[in-house]
């Protein structure tokens, strides 16, 4: 597996953190609305969970197995992530 894919992947996650932590710091200054600043930083986190949602399931399919025929039941067998098997 190509490692650049998790340098711009741990890239993108520092970066999210980095917004969320400078949003903290801001909350500190009476010129902006705290609820405000909670609700920005909320949205990020959002973004934050659904950027690494789609870019895990980008990269899932770079870890999958080829796929085998099951002698037992015919059908094909997919390994997971998490070394979970799929029959069908």
């Amino acid at each position: 597996m190509n490692a650049g894919i998790y340098n711009q992947l741990l890239r993108i996650n520092q970066a999210h953190a980095e917004i969320v932590a400078a949003l903290a710091v801001l909350r500190k200054y009476p010129a902006f609305d705290a609820t405000t600043l909670d609700h920005f930083a909320a949205l990020w986190k959002e973004t934050r969970a659904a950027t690494n949602s789609y870019l895990a399931g980008a990269i899932q399919p770079l870890y999958r197995k080829p796929t085998v025929p099951s002698s037992t039941l015919g059908g094909y067998v997919i390994r997971g992530i998490a070394g979970t098997t799929v029959v069908f």
